[in-house]
Parts: C-alpha cells; sequence; structure tokens
C-alpha cells in the first residue's frame, strides 16, 4: 500500500557541482535550501538582498546589480533606533547608516562580479502580496514593522509577473549567456494574509512560473511547493508555527533536490563532506583518551586530503574547532 502522492521528478539535463557558483534569492524557504548547498560547500551566493518573498523585489534587485547601484543616507529611513532599506531585508539594517551602507553597497558589487560568472540562479517566489509605501511611492521588499497604514497591499497578476521577468531573463542572458535559472515556489502559507488570499497568491506564482518557462529557454522549475503538501502532507514536519517546514521537511526537499541536479560523484562527496562536519561538532565522551586524539588527527588529515584536491573548498571553521579539543 502506498501512504503518499509521490511527486515524479525527472532527473535534469544539467548536473550541479562545488566547481559551480550559484546564486539563491527569494523567500525564507530559499535560504533553507541555501543553507544546506552551504552546509555541502557548494560556492553559492545566498540571499543577496535579504529574504524577499515577492516576485515585484526580486527582479528589482536584480536591475540594482546590473548597474551596480550605489547607496547614499538619502536611499535609507531611520526608525526604531535603526537605519533601513526598503529594498533590504531587516539583517542589513543597523543603528549606525554607514555600516548598513557600507554592506549594502559591498555585497552589491560583489554580486555584480560573482552572477558575471554565476552558473546556476534559484529564484524562489513567496507570495504574489507586496506592499505599495505610499508616502515614497515605492514598492518594498520589506515593510520593518513600520505601521500598515502607511502601506497599500496589492496583488500582481501572473501576467504581469511574467512580463517583468520575460525582461529580467532577457537581461540576465546579455549579461551572463550561460546562466540558467531554476525557480521554486515557496511552501511556506502566508495565513496573515488568509487562507484564501494564501490558496490565490500561490496560484498566481503557479501561473507565472508556468507562463515563464514556456516562454524561455534555460528557464526550468523544480517543484518544493509540491515536496512539501503532497509527499509530506503531515504537520510533524512543519515548525511549531504550522507553516514553516521543520528541519526533516528541509532535509528531505534536499534529497529531492539531490536526486534530480547532483552526479552520483556528487552525492557521495557530499555525504563525505557531511560526515567531516559531524566530525567537527560531535562532543566527544572523554576528550582526553588517545581514542579521541587519534579520532582528531585522523579527521584533520580527511580535511586535509580534500583541501589538495579541492583548493577552493574552505574547512577553516571545522579545523578551528577539532583543534581546540586537542587536550594535551
Amino acid at each position: 500500500m502506498k501512504w503518499q502522492t509521490e511527486v515524479n521528478i525527472a532527473k535534469s539535463n544539467f548536473e550541479i557541482n562545488q566547481t559551480h557558483k550559484i546564486i539563491s534569492i527569494g523567500s525564507c524557504f530559499s535560504e533553507n535550501v541555501g543553507k544546506k548547498f552551504q552546509e555541502h560547500r557548494f560556492n553559492i551566493f545566498l540571499n543577496p538582498f535579504g529574504k524577499i518573498y515577492n516576485p515585484v523585489p526580486i527582479a528589482a534587485a536584480f536591475d540594482l546589480v546590473f548597474k551596480k547601484s550605489i547607496y547614499t543616507k538619502g536611499d535609507l529611513f531611520f526608525h526604531s533606533g535603526l537605519w533601513h532599506s526598503f529594498d533590504h531585508h531587516s539583517e542589513y539594517s543597523s543603528p549606525n547608516f554607514e555600516t548598513t551602507l557600507n554592506r549594502i553597497n559591498t555585497e552589491i558589487q560583489r554580486l555584480h562580479g560573482f552572477l558575471k560568472e554565476a552558473d546556476f540562479l534559484f529564484i524562489t517566489f513567496g507570495t504574489s502580496f507586496y506592499f505599495h509605501h505610499t508616502a515614497s511611492q515605492k514598492n518594498v521588499a520589506n515593510c520593518h514593522k513600520i505601521p500598515g497604514k502607511e502601506f497599500e497591499r496589492k496583488l500582481i497578476t501572473p501576467q504581469k509577473i511574467a512580463e517583468s521577468y520575460a525582461v529580467l531573463l532577457h537581461k540576465l542572458k546579455s549579461f551572463n549567456a550561460k546562466l540558467k535559472v531554476v525557480f521554486t515556489v515557496s511552501p511556506v502559507r502566508y495565513l496573515s494574509f488568509g487562507n484564501f488570499e494564501n490558496t490565490i497568491s500561490k496560484s498566481y506564482l503557479f501561473a507565472a512560473v508556468k507562463q515563464i518557462i514556456d516562454n524561455n529557454n534555460n528557464v526550468s522549475y523544480f517543484p518544493s511547493y509540491e515536496i512539501l503538501m503532497d509527499e509530506l502532507r503531515d504537520y510533524r514536519f512543519y515548525a511549531s508555527d504550522m507553516t514553516h517546514p521543520n528541519q526533516d521537511a528541509i532535509d528531505y526537499v534536499w534529497e529531492k533536490l539531490s536526486e534530480t541536479y547532483f552526479s552520483v560523484e556528487t552525492k557521495a562527496f557530499n555525504k563525505q563532506v557531511a560526515q567531516l562536519v559531524r566530525a567537527a561538532n560531535h562532543r566527544p565522551f572523554n576528550p582526553e583518551s588517545s581514542e579521541h586524539k587519534a579520532f582528531i588527527t585522523k579527521t584533520i588529515e580527511k580535511i586535509d586530503w580534500i583541501k589538495q584536491k579541492y583548493p577552493h573548498l574552505n574547512f577553516d571553521e571545522e579545523i578551528r574547532l577539532l583543534k581546540g579539543k586537542i587536550i594535551e
């Protein structure tokens, strides 16, 4: 007997490994999967503007990168003791405007160069709803807890999303002809808008992605949403808020993604990396034992061997942790 409606995902016609450059941008789910790439030492630029949930500000972010835009103090605003940007998540906010500006401008310049050489771009749409700040007449990526009366909530149609991404994908192709783009829709439900509204929002995203894929080359779709909704249709796979996937669910989606985009060799290497990371974070029962010291030495030797083979991979934190556990 089958107890799941399995999502059948065709093996991708391209493969991803640690030699490629990857960008992941979008909602919090893009960050969840992006961190799995990081854990396995893929070269990924993760959410360069912080978490962005709607297709409108995601597309606008790339225009800033193409132009290598430089932010000034006038592009920021001060609220609740912090300097913010309407184009960025609050993780960029700071009590000092120079700190905020420096990080924003540094990341835009860095992303401009990274995008020029990137192999893959993952874009995760979260919701079709976005917010328009009436005073500045600006569509925002984040409201930064400013009172809701200062914004107008809007719903972008599938046609508008598809039209804006036709323009964006054309610019991306001119900027980097080899770039392949993978779209996903976040399984996180935005129930603060209402259950019915969330359903409409997600349906608009699916309709838009369908139009985008049908009308563009080097563009594909990965069914993150369907995996959660169909294969993991149980609240034990969700966090305490009952809307965000928990770690088990994220790991499950990662396995599905691995089967889709990774070769046998890459999956084997990922397993080896995961073992080394676990070893570095392992808490020994007896740190003074000769067995533990031998375990540390052997693990460091394994890392050194990998670094000789893949010198661009960084295991500095793991080596620091391991050496810190050696008790003379």
